[in-house]
């Protein structure tokens, strides 16, 4: 049985740029109880790696 992993490893310079989109949304639970309402809310995220050189993959197999 082969197992192959693939390891990441960054640099301590910024390789990636993440940023957060305005807005949060809110979503009441329809389903929970009077008492016990429950909520959820979800955030926009988005990201691009700006530093090509600054990521490293490595391949690990055994």
């Amino acid at each position: 049985m082969s197992f192959e992993q693939i390891i990441t490893c960054m640099e301590s310079i910024n390789p990636l740029l993440l940023r957060y989109r305005q807005g949060v949304r809110m979503l009441r639970d329809p389903y929970s109880s009077k008492p016990f309402v429950e909520f959820y809310h979800t955030a926009r995220v988005g990201g691009d790696v700006v530093n090509f050189e600054a990521i490293k993959l490595q391949k690990i197999s055994t």
